[in-house]
């Protein structure tokens, strides 16, 4: 659901900037956009979130449309991530378990809208298939989600 800042945005045809935001077990979160961001919170009170502009491509491998999906769930189901390395991803490529545990979240935010009304394409997707680069270099991988095997007996 767009907002009327977001359709605004679109009619002064500008687009919306990709967020990433890779969550580690530990409790940090690595924010990565397409453009620098500093995203206002409403429901939570340690914002504004700042993501830096090294999310330097996005592919969409594949969508899913879920006739039983919640209004807001995502159909996104996995995408090849490329971020210019931050230092903390690179240091973190000695605990690899940190890394590959990582949940990760993929959004779109339109000029003028909040975190809260960013639109969340792939939510809790795992990180696979990891290529590290160096400081300023780019790392790579691959975000999936698992689909619910709707055959499992409840």
């Amino acid at each position: 659901m767009r907002t009327s800042s977001a359709d605004a945005a679109v009619r002064r045809g500008e687009q919306p900037a990709w967020l990433c935001t890779l969550a580690l077990p530990d409790g940090r979160r690595i924010r990565v956009a397409t453009r620098a961001l500093r995203v206002a919170t409403a429901a939570h009170s340690d914002g504004p979130y700042k993501y830096d502009p090294l999310l330097v491509g996005m592919d969409a491998f594949s969508e899913e449309i879920d006739v039983f999906a919640l209004e807001g769930a995502a159909s996104l189901t996995q995408a090849r991530v490329e971020v210019t390395t931050p230092i903390d991803l690179a240091n973190l490529q000695d605990d690899w378990h940190a890394v590959t545990a990582a949940s990760v979240e993929i959004a779109l935010l339109w000029e003028g809208q909040t975190w809260d009304e960013r639109v969340v394409l792939l939510a809790g997707g795992l990180m696979q298939e990891i290529e590290f680069g160096l400081p300023g270099q780019a790392t790579r991988f691959t975000v999936e989600v698992a689909s619910p095997d709707t055959s499992e007996t409840i």
